[in-house]
């Protein structure tokens, strides 16, 4: 800045940049089975406790539970859930009718499910305001009433109207006035009633409650019932506060005449849901491809697993390890806490157990998917077989290994074991594809680290043991090829001990450094398009170059390049160079960006000799 010396008013001119924030690397995805919630519709899940709300809890013909619950307790925030069936699966339903056999209200359950047949509703008539018009005191005309109190009663009110010894009837409320207690009803009142008698007047409602073992768990309050002709029923469909049915249909709106018979419907036994079907036992391999279509404009996700396409299909447990508590009757409506370990869901259907092939075409279409996104990574879950020795472990990992080659894709071996609280066959702990603890520990790094950070050597939570012991001399033959291995240490627990992507390209060996690109990639895109139809001059040019080196400054701080100085570490160049005057003839604008990512240190020697009588050690 110039020196100023006469006092005055000065113009400066100061090229500003407007910053690009690092887009988040640490979202998972995944797709699988589910006892419930929406299909093919990507979910945002926060916690294990809204996975089990929305979806349920552990299935013995499942993994997603397990690879969600997994991905929590290994750090992870924030993943998306998509849960996949046959198109066969329905949700349970059922017709609530009036006395008479009318049909009034189409309900069925949120989801589709066997879940659903579980459920009943109840409809219950309540009042909120009762009132009495006295005789001698009512206008001549039948269409309206003077009463005691207007409290309570407005336009569009259902009101039940008696008298003794005389006829209930119902009337819809048109207008209140309340300097006079007039009520004004939207038809006259019946002629029958006795004009030297008082009438009772009381509002009515109409609410389904939602029950799930004798327990009500939701409540759909205020049905449109009596609505006024110059009004529209509300929107369709209608849904509990819970979340738990759905009413789709409402054929019609219950007319005044029809409300006897309705209410005293409502004093009836609960009505069952029924025909609800999983949709599990046809499920093919286009399920599964289906589930990564709905992923496709979910701009967050940055990690993507399938562990149910390798499900194993087990029988439910003989009985109930963990039962429901008792109802506590003084407790709120909405019943007891879950326990902290859910039930197996009594499932109709056991998916199938797929071939090889059939893995593999999912599994490849999963790192079809993240190629064409290019902003995730594909978590490769190996099949689990039966192996009689650590060399056919070997043969199988290997073989299986062989069918990919991919930079954005990361294969771990082998299983892990996991505390089951379902005891499926009577076994305390059940083997689970590793994608989800794997996928935990990625969001971990993330959080804590950095993208940058190779997400390895990091002790597993909720993990008992693997199904393989891999040792030294194994992941010697493993990890050269691009497995990563996960392996047990005496006093150090279960970690991931491997960090490289499917890729046969050396320059894209490693998972961080794969993860690095796509963020920085990810967020130049994302921060810069401001800059779609700005005036290409030398000042847009400028601006790009300080936006992007701003973003790259703030990753080389955290220790994301190689180099000791940020030129030595990256470089963004937009200049009279890489910009002639014939790109912008056709309206473009190049930035060249190149940056030096650190590389994990996999292999760290110590050399230790002895020189004149002194110890040595050089790394």
């Amino acid at each position: 800045m110039s020196t100023l010396l006469a006092p005055g008013v000065y113009l400066e001119r100061r090229l500003t940049a407007p910053q690009i924030p690092a887009v988040r690397t640490d979202v998972a995805a995944f797709v699988g089975l589910a006892e419930r919630g929406p299909l093919d519709a990507p979910a945002r899940v926060q916690s294990w406790e809204e996975f089990r709300t929305n979806f349920g809890g552990f299935l013995p013909g499942a993994y997603l539970a397990y690879a969600v619950r997994a991905f929590f307790e290994n750090g992870g925030r924030t993943c998306y859930v998509v849960r996949i069936a046959a198109p066969q699966a329905a949700p349970a339903g059922a017709t609530l009718d009036d006395a008479a056999g009318a049909a009034a209200f189409e309900i069925r359950a949120s989801s589709e499910g066997t879940w659903g047949n579980a459920l009943q509703v109840r409809l219950v008539c309540t009042s909120r305001a009762a009132t009495a018009a006295r005789p001698g005191r009512q206008p001549v005309d039948p269409g309206a009433s003077r009463v005691d109190s207007v409290t309570g009663f407005r336009r569009g009110e259902l009101v039940r109207i008696r008298q003794d010894g005389g006829p209930t009837t119902f009337r819809v409320v048109s207008s209140v006035d309340a300097v006079s207690n007039l009520i004004l009803w939207d038809a006259p009142l019946d002629s029958a009633y006795d004009p030297d008698r008082a009438l009772s007047l009381e509002t009515v409602e109409l609410s389904l409650q939602v029950l799930e073992g004798g327990v009500v768990r939701g409540e759909l309050r205020d049905l449109p019932v009596g609505l006024l002709a110059d009004e529209s029923r509300p929107p369709l469909p209608l849904a509990d506060d819970a979340g738990l049915i759905v009413v789709e249909d409402v054929r019609k709106t219950i007319e005044p005449a029809a409300l006897p018979a309705v209410t005293a419907a409502a004093r009836t036994a609960d009505l069952p849901l029924a025909g609800g079907v999983d949709g599990l036992a046809q499920l093919a391999p286009e399920d599964y491809l289906a589930g990564l279509e709905a992923l496709e404009p979910v701009d967050e996700v940055a990690i993507v697993a399938v562990p149910d396409v390798l499900v194993r299909p087990e029988p439910p447990p003989a009985s109930d390890p963990q039962p429901r508590p008792e109802a506590d009757p003084c407790a709120p409506g909405t019943g007891p806490a879950r326990p902290a370990d859910p039930p197996a869901a009594a499932l109709s259907e056991r998916p199938p157990t797929f071939s090889p092939d059939q893995v593999f075409a999912v599994q490849q279409a999963l790192v079809a998917h993240c190629e064409k996104r290019k902003d995730r990574i594909a978590l490769i879950d190996p099949p689990l077989r039966p192996a009689q020795s650590d060399a056919a472990d070997l043969g199988e990992i290997q073989s299986w290994r062989e069918r990919f080659d991919s930079t954005y894709a990361a294969l771990y071996f082998p299983w892990l074991l996991v505390y089951d609280p379902l005891h499926v066959a009577g076994a305390i702990v059940r083997a689970v594809p590793p994608s989800g603890h794997v996928a935990g520990a990625y969001a971990h790094t993330d959080l804590t680290a950095g993208v940058h950070v190779a997400p390895a050597n990091d002790e597993l939570v909720w993990a008992q043991g693997t199904t393989a012991d891999v040792s030294a001399e194994l992941q010697e033959i493993l990890n050269p090829i691009g497995v990563n291995c996960i392996r047990t240490f005496p006093g150090r627990g279960i970690r991931v001990y491997g960090a490289r992507t499917v890729s046969g390209d050396p320059s894209w060996r490693f998972v961080n450094v794969r993860r690095l690109l796509m963020a920085i990639e990810k967020s130049i895109t994302r921060g810069v398009q401001w800059s779609a139809f700005e005036p290409i001059d030398v000042y847009l040019r400028q601006k790009l170059t300080m936006s992007i080196s701003g973003l790259l400054e703030r990753m080389w701080e955290r220790g994301a390049f190689a180099g000791p100085t940020t030129q030595t570490s990256y470089f963004v160049k937009s200049d009279d160079d890489n910009n002639p005057p014939s790109l912008a003839d056709v309206g473009e604008v190049v930035v060249d960006v190149g940056v030096a990512a650190s590389k994990p240190s996999e292999f760290v020697v110590f050399r230790i000799a002895r020189t004149e009588n002194e110890l040595e050690i050089v790394e």
